[in-house]
C-alpha cells in the first residue's frame, strides 16, 4: 500500500511554506480551482490522502462549475464515493463531456455504462466523444441505430461519418445502399 502513494523527498519546511501559500490563495480567492487542486495534490504527495480528500471536497463547494475540481475529487475518492461525486458534478455541469465520460468509466457493468452514456447524450447530443463511447458498447443492431442518430446530431463530424462508412463496410450492409 505504501508503495502506491506518491513519494516526497523534500524538506518539511518546503511543505509548510507551500501549505501556507496555498491556504492564502484559497482564502483570498476561494473560487480559484487551481488553488484547491494544488492544495489537495500537495497533501496527497506527502501521504495525507484524507486531508487531500477533505480539501478537494471543500473545493467542490467553492468551485461548483469547475470540471477540473470535480474530476480531481473523483480521482481522489474510493470508487463508491467517486460515483456519488460525479453524480453531483453532472447536476452542476450537465454539458460537461469530461464529467459524463468519467461517470461512465466509474461504472463496472456494461449496462450501467450504456445508461450513463445515453443519459449524457440527452444533455450533450453533439458530442462525438460521447457518441463514440456509446456506440462501442452496443451490439451490431443498436450500434447501427446509434451511428445513424450520431450522424444526425453531429453532421459536420468527419470522424462520425467515417465511422458509419467503415461500420457499413465491415458489416456488409454497404452492399444494400
Amino acid at each position: 500500500m505504501a508503495s502506491m502513494l506518491p513519494s516526497y523527498g523534500g524538506d518539511i519546511n518546503d511543505v509548510k511554506k507551500a501549505r501556507l501559500l496555498l491556504k492564502s490563495v484559497r482564502e483570498t480567492n476561494p473560487s480559484h480551482p487551481p488553488a484547491w487542486i494544488a492544495s489537495a495534490r500537495l497533501e496527497e504527495v506527502v501521504g495525507k490522502v484524507q486531508a487531500a480528500r477533505n480539501l478537494i471536497m471543500r473545493g467542490t463547494e467553492h468551485c461548483q462549475k469547475s470540471e477540473d475540481v470535480w474530476l480531481e475529487a473523483a480521482r481522489l475518492m474510493p470508487l463508491d464515493l467517486a460515483r456519488g461525486i460525479v453524480t453531483h458534478a453532472v447536476r452542476h455541469l450537465p454539458q460537461s463531456v469530461k464529467i459524463w465520460v468519467k461517470a461512465a468509466d466509474l461504472e463496472q457493468e456494461p449496462k450501467a455504462k450504456k445508461q450513463v452514456l445515453r443519459r449524457a447524450l440527452e444533455h450533450v447530443p453533439n458530442s462525438v466523444r460521447l457518441w463514440k463511447a456509446a456506440v462501442e458498447l452496443e451490439d451490431e443492431e443498436d450500434a447501427r441505430i446509434m451511428l445513424s442518430r450520431a450522424v444526425e446530431c453531429c453532421p459536420t463530424s468527419v470522424d462520425v461519418s467515417s465511422k458509419v462508412y467503415i461500420y457499413l463496410l465491415a458489416s456488409s450492409l454497404f452492399y444494400y445502399l
